[in-house]
């Protein structure tokens, strides 16, 4: 059973390399890939976009393991969840949530699998990890650890309707080529929309890239807006990042 990583780790040090080698040894064999290690620190809804942008690619079963954990040796819970054939495990602040269907069952992950000594600053390592791998390799999941009745939800991000009749979009990610995704989608886009961000307007949206070498809009691979830079970084170019918002007009 294949086993998916995302956390805000990075690759500098030694985490994900740590994490992957514990899985290993508890579940030999099993494959693992790497979602993205490139989460901003601590950025939980970033995280968890990252991984409902991936979820449709993900085989059934498989194992999540997601790691963006700023609450990490604090009382939340760690959690496992099984839902649609697949398995997440994780810090229990929202970061599984928008990848979890109405269906979905929870359990609060049992002392028995973690690592010992666990640390209290390192649980991807000591709970996550091990309890990734024994999911992988066939551990039932009511053996996991206790039921949940419920877990963390992120609110899902969406524009705002102004009293005017604007849509107020927010910047929810900047993606590594300096793209800014934001909370709108194409439904949620007037006839002929003209773009206000950072002093700057950008009319209409276009179908690619290549279209035009200034400031575009377009609809990215996700389905959410984007505004982008061909050959360059619209973040940089408008000093903007995360958090910004973008006024979308009836052009």
């Amino acid at each position: 059973m294949l086993v998916a990583l995302l956390s805000d780790f990075g690759l500098r040090d030694a985490y994900v390399g740590v994490m992957k080698a514990i899985i290993h040894a508890r579940a030999p064999g099993v494959p693992i890939v790497d979602l993205s290690h490139d989460v901003p620190p601590g950025a939980v809804e970033v995280g968890a976009l990252l991984l409902e942008e991936a979820l449709p690619y993900l085989p059934v079963p498989s194992v999540v393991v997601g790691v963006v954990d700023p609450g990490v040796g604090s009382d939340r819970a760690p959690l496992a969840v099984r839902a649609d054939g697949r398995y997440f495990v994780g810090p229990d602040n929202g970061l599984l949530s928008w990848a979890l269907g109405d269906e979905a069952q929870a359990r609060c992950i049992d002392p028995h699998l973690y690592l010992t000594p666990r640390s209290d600053t390192f649980h991807g390592r000591d709970v996550f990890a091990p309890a990734g791998a024994a999911l992988a390799r066939g551990v039932p999941f009511a053996e996991i650890g206790a039921a949940l009745p419920s877990w963390e939800r992120l609110p899902r991000p969406r524009p705002r309707r102004l009293a005017d009749g604007a849509l107020e979009a927010r910047v929810i990610r900047v993606d590594r080529f300096g793209n800014l995704i934001l909370d709108a989608r194409a439904v949620d886009l007037p006839r002929s929309p003209r773009f206000l961000v950072a002093g700057r307007a950008i009319a209409g949206v276009h179908r690619a890239y290549f279209e035009r070498s200034d400031l575009i809009a377009l609809i990215g691979s996700s389905g959410r807006v984007e505004i982008a830079l061909p050959n360059g970084s619209a973040a940089d170019a408008l000093g903007v990042g995360r958090g910004t918002l973008v006024r979308v007009e009836a052009g």
